[in-house]
């Protein structure tokens, strides 16, 4: 796990300085995010490490909507860069897409700049609470997803482990499965 001297977003006109300060602290603290060095000796490309994050964002927030005993809507996660240029989601064929957050779509990152970061947050203004005490057990948090994905007795990935897979990824090289694994590996 990496730590992180500043926050992502810091530089965001809307946001307080006692987000900032709190999102400094849960960045040094938490990292759930992988350095660039470790992601390009795990994955052949920076698409299979976006679609590895969005299946291991899965699989944590399902563990962490379990240990804070919320809904699924009050608690979300997102998959996006620590520096928040882009963001990423799943297309209609389950793969990885980049967005900017100011809108359109950005050219892949460089590899030397890339830092995917999952991001599990309060589904609510100002937050209620839930993902305080998820931050504090972030190691446990990133543990549990692992043996959540390592012990599904699925081949390819499912949407009980690392959420819906394609029957065209089910037989392919680098399955979901595979990519969220290698990406909880590197988080934890």
């Amino acid at each position: 796990m990496s730590q992180s001297s500043s926050a992502p977003h810091s530089s965001d006109p809307r946001r307080s300085g006692a987000v900032d300060d709190f999102l400094a602290r849960f960045y040094r603290q938490m990292g759930l995010y992988a350095v660039a060095a470790a992601l390009n000796d795990a994955f052949g490309s920076c698409q299979d490490a976006v679609d590895g994050f969005l299946g291991a964002a899965y699989a944590l927030h399902t563990v962490a909507r379990v240990q804070a005993m919320a809904e699924g809507r009050d608690l979300q996660k997102a998959v996006g860069s620590g520096d928040g240029a882009w963001f990423a989601s799943q297309d209609r064929q389950g793969r990885g897409q980049w967005r900017r957050a100011a809108g359109g779509t950005p050219d892949a990152p460089a590899a030397a700049d890339f830092s995917p970061t999952v991001y599990l947050y309060d589904n609510y203004p100002g937050g209620i609470g839930l993902s305080e005490p998820l931050f504090r057990r972030a190691p446990q948090l990133v543990a549990d997803a692992f043996a959540l994905v390592c012990e599904c007795d699925c081949r390819s990935g499912c949407p009980a482990c690392v959420g819906p897979v394609l029957a065209a990824d089910e037989d392919a090289e680098r399955s979901p499965r595979a990519l969220a694994l290698a990406v909880l590996q590197l988080l934890a």
